[in-house]
């Protein structure tokens, strides 16, 4: 008999083993047709981000053809050449069947996306979605995407699955979840009372349903002042429902909390689980002046005592004390932001520069213990080569170059890639310090 009655109710039942995922603000990735319905009943009962993730088969010219490798987005493609010299088969003979397999991804991709290719999946915790397991080189070529694309975690969940496959592709994820391990493989119609695959339309209008969802509930935005010495700091604090973490805002080079780039970062933070203050690290008065502005050292005190500020006397505005710490900083606030972490140790989980000059905070990086992403403009020569000499010197970090950007990002999708890097490098650093804490 059947083991489930339909994929939808399938992926409900499979968010129960994976109820653990909702703080992580997983991405559950359907492969179409079947895992689809399967991802979307996990997505919905999760109230995670539904998307698809294509994976067509390579197959050999034989009759009737055996599976050998697989293609998946971006022209990505696997063959197993262990198969194919137990098969007598040359690179040459099944080259056309790669081709085709790409193809056919593209294809599927533009009925779905528009042809436009997955973005965001940098530092994400994704579930990959099948309804079942034959050969697993969909699921297994799947991963190496996903690796490639520099995904944090990757868990694959099924509702049925032998278990010679299961142990055959286990390496290849970060975990596996299955309710029902078999131990023959089925037939997909063996599998499901309603075992129909859904067509085009039926995914469409999952897909449509999952982006119709209402969004995560958020705070409004409230306006805060922090007294900082002799100085009374004006700031944007904005903290959404269960937050991951909380990112301070260091402007550089005389930019206040009113940035707009500043502000679309932060947005995307938010919307991504994390909680943000954009605030003034100089008064109205004092920001006319250019040698205040260039200060950094000045900068960095301010920056640390706003930190200290909102884990003590602002901590009544949080939701709860424990929640991580990460800095972005952009020009010269990136030194600011460095400054201060190798002040506060511990209580700094990242530090993400845009554009910044970590440089200037030369005597301090070696002090600096918290991973740190520097993204820098391609066509931003200057400080790309800034960034590439104190790279070796911070303990932990990493340098991410948006191609053809200059100094401000303003060409198009450039802001765009900033913020999803820094989301996703936020919220994996903010993942390993609540770990730490735990």
């Amino acid at each position: 008999m059947p083991f489930f009655k339909d994929r939808l109710s399938a992926g409900r039942r499979l968010a129960g083993e994976l109820s653990g995922l909702k703080e992580e603000s997983p991405w559950v990735l359907g492969m179409p047709p079947g895992g689809m319905p399967v991802a979307a009943g996990l997505a919905q009962a999760l109230g995670a981000e539904l998307g698809v993730l294509v994976v067509r088969p390579i197959e050999t010219p034989d009759t009737p053809p055996l599976e050998v490798g697989a293609a998946t987005e971006d022209g990505f493609s696997w063959v197993d050449h262990g198969d194919l010299d137990n098969l007598g088969l040359s690179a040459e003979r099944i080259h056309p069947r790669i081709t085709q397999a790409v193809h056919e991804v593209e294809e599927v991709v533009r009925k779905f996306r528009g042809g436009a290719a997955l973005k965001g999946l940098h530092g994400r915790v994704v579930v990959l979605v099948d309804d079942g397991l034959v050969t697993g080189t969909k699921a297994i070529v799947g991963a190496r995407y996903l690796r490639s694309q520099g995904v944090d975690q990757i868990i694959l969940a099924m509702p049925v699955a032998p278990l010679s496959q299961i142990r055959a592709i286990s390496s290849h994820f970060d975990r596996v979840v299955v309710l029902e391990r078999t131990e023959k493989v089925h037939p997909m119609a063996a599998l499901y009372e309603e075992s129909e695959t859904p067509d085009d339309a039926k995914i469409h209008e999952l897909l449509d349903a999952s982006a119709g969802k209402p969004a995560p509930s958020v705070a409004e935005s409230r306006e805060v002042r922090m007294m900082i010495g002799a100085a009374t700091l004006e700031g944007s604090l904005t903290i959404p429902e269960d937050p991951r973490g909380l990112v301070l805002f260091a402007h550089g080079s005389g930019s206040s909390r009113l940035s707009p780039r500043n502000r679309a970062v932060a947005a995307h933070l938010v919307k991504q689980g994390m909680g943000t203050l954009l605030f003034d690290l100089l008064t109205p008065e004092e920001a006319h002046s250019r040698d205040l502005v260039f200060d950094i050292p000045l900068l960095a005190r301010r920056l640390e005592r706003a930190t200290r500020w909102i884990q003590d006397e602002g901590s009544s505005l949080l939701p709860r004390s424990d929640l991580p710490i990460g800095f972005f900083g952009a020009s010269t606030g990136a030194a600011a932001a460095l400054l201060a972490a190798a002040e506060l140790g511990s209580s700094v989980a990242a530090v993400v520069s845009r554009g910044g000059r970590p440089d200037l905070a030369e005597e301090r990086l070696a002090e600096v213990h918290c991973p740190v992403l520097l993204v820098v403009g391609g066509a931003d020569t200057e400080v790309l080569a800034l960034n590439q000499q104190v790279l070796a010197r911070l303990q932990a970090s990493r340098l991410e170059v948006i191609p053809g950007a200059t100094h401000l990002f303003e060409e198009a999708g450039a802001l765009e890639q900033v913020a999803e890097l820094a989301a996703g490098f936020f919220l994996r650093s903010f993942r390993r310090a609540a770990h730490r804490a735990a």
